[in-house]
């Protein structure tokens, strides 16, 4: 099969029945994030998460994890935001429950986002964490973010790009009167990340995990590199404020 982290084929070939728990990410380098022990196995992917609230004060504040997929990313940011509150969702149900089963201290929803079931105006941050390329362009989705932030409320997207997809996001962003608050190419740490993936996170594993699946995971890094090096995705964090 072609790789793909969204694919649930690829989650129970490759995952559901190893004992380890990658991310759906590709990664970032940044050197001013900490970490807990506990994550230096997928360092990358884990700093992902973490860069998107870097510089935000964050105390008792409402977080809902869009498109959370396997729920590492929304156990993340429970356990390094142990005051706030929250929420992973995804539309498939697997997702959700191996979630339920592996990562304990935060909540895991069921959720179609084009007619979601989340309460107005109920969150002070969104987080998108390589999911907003399912939906970047629906205006749907735009409408129940808006809807469902608080008043000044923030989203924080970090995604793969291409140059059409990108204007394209932005412009809805503009049409449905959300403020820009950050456009930062993250495009090099991205790489920087996804070679360290390549050639010493994945290689760790060899005497743990079955080689069909640490393979899967490596084969998808170095595809997703010549990508970046043909310069036809570029890596970028994107923050957005809702103004009504």
């Amino acid at each position: 099969m072609r790789a793909n982290l969204s694919d649930e084929e690829f989650f129970y070939l490759y995952v559901n029945d190893n004992n380890w728990f990658p991310l759906q990410n590709h990664g970032l380098i940044d050197e001013t994030i900490s970490l807990k022990k506990e994550d230096y196995d997928f360092p990358n992917q884990i700093t992902a998460y973490l860069n998107l609230f870097k510089n935000i004060k964050l105390y008792k504040k409402s977080i809902l994890d869009l498109g959370c997929g396997w729920g590492r990313g929304t156990y993340t940011i429970s356990k390094y935001f142990n005051e706030c509150n929250v929420i992973g969702t995804d539309i498939n149900s697997t997702y959700i429950e191996y979630a339920k089963s592996n990562f304990k201290g935060c909540y895991y929803f069921e959720d179609d986002f084009f007619k979601t079931k989340l309460k107005s105006h109920s969150f002070d941050f969104i987080v998108s964490n390589c999911s907003m390329h399912f939906f970047y362009n629906q205006d749907t989705i735009f409408n129940n973010l808006k809807k469902t932030l608080k008043k000044e409320g923030k989203i924080l997207i970090t995604d793969i790009w291409t140059k059409e997809s990108i204007n394209i996001f932005l412009q809805k962003i503009k049409q449905h009167g959300f403020k820009l608050v950050k456009l930062e190419d993250l495009s090099k740490k991205t790489i920087e990340a996804i070679e360290n993936d390549v050639f010493e996170v994945f290689p760790k594993f060899w005497d743990k995990i079955k080689g069909k699946s640490i393979k899967a995971f490596m084969n998808i890094q170095r595809e997703r590199l010549k990508f970046f090096e043909n310069n036809i995705n570029r890596q970028y964090k994107v923050i957005i404020e809702n103004e009504f």
